[in-house]
């Protein structure tokens, strides 16, 4: 299946696609991942493998091997690149891009609506309460999500959606973001790019920090 892409942050390939049944596409080793998932894990898996592969190739990296999965469930990338994979609402997409130009990507993609009040104060801190009141909360929790995604391997541990905060930027379709918590590694996200737009019905969100 052909996949569509987009060009929204510097040396990242980004592809997506309709979440459909690919399994057929995976290789041995992906298919023992999700042999005992159930079908709809296998076709977000399947189609973010598609994905993947895809931004890959777009990069000339053809001869991928398989996209295993790591530790914290992350996608295992080839050598000498980065990526990142996500799913929501029928779509799947990934971005990926070498391992010389940035240290680490996250990309994720969420409803647009989807945050609940009820769950607002366990994802924004205090401050992006009182000042992002005009926007949408699910793209603070988008951008956190793709900042995690890009830590984690990073720093291996768990990194709380306290311990960010979420500016726009001036420059449309552009973020910061900016530790506020106690663990020191996580203060490599004051040196990340953030970068968002609509998606269909959906918030995209892509966080890269250079090598």
């Amino acid at each position: 299946m052909d996949c569509k892409t987009l060009d929204l942050a510097e040396q990242v390939a980004i592809h997506w696609l309709p979440i459909d049944d690919l399994e057929h596409c995976l290789l041995p080793e992906e298919h023992s991942a999700i042999a005992h998932a159930a079908l709809k894990r296998r076709r977000e898996f399947a189609s973010g493998r598609v994905a993947a592969r895809s931004a890959l190739n777009a990069l000339a990296v053809n001869d991928t091997g398989a996209i295993g999965v790591g530790p914290e469930r992350a996608p295992q990338w080839p050598a000498h690149t980065v990526g990142s994979i996500s799913h929501s609402r029928g779509l799947a997409i990934a971005a990926a891009s070498r391992s010389a130009r940035y240290r680490g990507l996250g990309i994720d993609i969420e409803e647009r609506g989807r945050l609940k009040t009820d769950l607002i104060s366990a994802i924004l801190t205090d401050r992006e309460q009182e000042e992002l009141t005009d926007l949408d909360p699910t793209l603070p929790f988008c951008a956190k999500e793709a900042a995690y995604k890009l830590l984690q391997p990073l720093l291996g541990h768990f990194i709380g959606f306290q311990e960010m905060e979420f500016t726009p930027l001036a420059e449309s379709g552009r973020f910061s973001l900016r530790h506020v918590g106690d663990k020191p590694g996580v203060a490599l996200v004051n040196a990340a790019r953030g970068y968002y737009r609509p998606l269909e019905d959906c918030w995209l969100t892509v966080v890269t920090l250079d090598a």
